[in-house]
């Protein structure tokens, strides 16, 4: 049984790249991804407000337009861990994102863009809105699916009074689906 299975995946691993190709003009894509990010709140009057710990799940759906443009909507749940306080939370993402896609003529599209949303819930108690910058790369060993992966790095505006912006940095992974 193992080597049925190693051969099956040594022929998907060999013949997908055939069949598959990047992003072109036109192309649509529907993205699922999960994301761990790190909240530094830094300090107030020389007392460290410690961090907070989220993972957040989106769904993305973008358009490439024109050239290497592409513009979409993010809509995704927020879970946070906040440390000083021992606290858990929870709450909701919405917004947009612009990324411009390097294209190859590969399987692979490396990308760099900016994502801006708002929040709800209880996260959205807290902050108001948040932007990331985010460098990564989209893998697609199918024709129509395929993976990507990223890093970020943005701020959180906070909307309480005592509580400062926060800095945010993580790592994103997820599926994508391409039509």
């Amino acid at each position: 049984m193992r080597k049925l299975v190693l051969a099956l995946t040594v022929l998907v691993m060999g013949v997908c790249p055939v069949l598959a190709n990047g992003l072109q003009d036109g192309d649509r894509e529907l993205m699922f991804d999960a994301a761990y990010m790190n909240l530094d709140l830094g300090s107030v009057d020389w007392v460290d407000l410690g961090e907070i710990e989220t993972t957040i799940v989106d769904a993305r759906f973008g358009w490439v337009v024109t050239g290497h443009h592409e513009f979409g909507i993010i809509a995704g749940y927020v879970k946070a861990k906040w440390e000083v306080m021992n606290l858990d939370s929870d709450g909701i993402k919405y917004g947009g994102f612009y990324s411009y896609n390097f294209i190859t003529d590969n399987t692979t599209t490396p990308f760099i863009g900016v994502n801006l949303y708002g929040m709800g819930g209880d996260i959205g108690d807290a902050y108001d809105y948040g932007y990331e910058l985010e460098l990564g790369m989209k893998m697609y060993p199918w024709e129509h699916g395929g993976f990507t992966v990223s890093a970020t790095y943005g701020s959180m505006h906070a909307d309480m009074g005592d509580l400062p912006d926060a800095d945010v940095l993580g790592i994103r992974a997820g599926l994508l689906v391409k039509f």
